[in-house]
């Protein structure tokens, strides 16, 4: 009697050896509940809604798992977990507006195109709300007061977050603390980050969004920042 892997219909004369078995089909059935394979899961779906014009029905997840776009879309699923984007599907939609190849779409360098573009028509709360877990996130890897981040971030680490999208202009020019930032940063470091909190087109924003500035002041303010 033999016993038959049903994911490569590979053979074993002992149970016990299918059971410990895993092959890679085997692999990602198992990890189907895991959350990252969840949102590559719906962002290979909105893929395909947006790029098939012959798609009748919505892919399953049995589609995902052998397709060969598969391992693409976990790594672009972790890469969106690590940073926060407040539109996964507007993400997936300028990706493929601007033809950018799958295995790229985990690239800092398309992340932060995409971020000097979006970062200006962004809604206030939204950026707002990304900033604040953003700060608090780092707070949690370095077990720090996330009210002291503009006090307490290195300087390379900030730059970092400005250029990802992860620090809005929103707050850093209407805080103290995002104020007092920037007064720390050698001109060199300012030409780093210029492209991403343009202060032109940014102070004209402001100027035409008084209601929006006070509510950025407000909460970050009322958060100590």
């Amino acid at each position: 009697m033999t016993y038959e892997c049903k994911f490569c219909k590979k053979s074993f004369t002992n149970e016990s050896t299918l059971v410990a078995h895993l092959c890679e089909p085997k692999r990602r059935w198992n990890n189907r509940k895991d959350a990252n394979v969840q949102l590559a899961l719906r962002c290979y779906q909105h893929f395909f809604r947006i790029s098939s014009t012959t798609m009748k029905n919505e892919r399953n997840y049995e589609d995902f798992m052998e397709s060969k776009y598969y391992t693409a879309f976990v790594k672009f699923a972790n890469y969106v977990m690590g940073v926060y984007i407040a539109s996964v599907e507007h993400y997936i939609e300028w990706l493929l507006k601007n033809r950018e190849r799958v295995d790229r779409w985990s690239s800092d360098e398309v992340y932060e195109k995409y971020i000097k573009e979006f970062s200006h028509k962004e809604s206030v709360s939204s950026a707002t709300e990304r900033t604040i877990l953003s700060i608090q996130k780092w707070a949690e890897e370095i077990n720090a007061d996330w009210t002291k981040f503009f006090e307490e971030v290195s300087l390379p680490r900030a730059i970092h977050m400005i250029r990802s999208g992860k620090i809005s202009p929103w707050v850093i020019y209407n805080s103290k603390g995002g104020i007092n930032l920037l007064e720390k940063l050698s001109a060199e470091q300012m030409t780093m980050i210029e492209d991403y909190i343009s202060p032109q087109p940014w102070s004209k924003r402001f100027q035409d969004s008084p209601d929006d500035v006070k509510f950025v002041m407000d909460v970050t303010k009322a958060a100590g920042l």
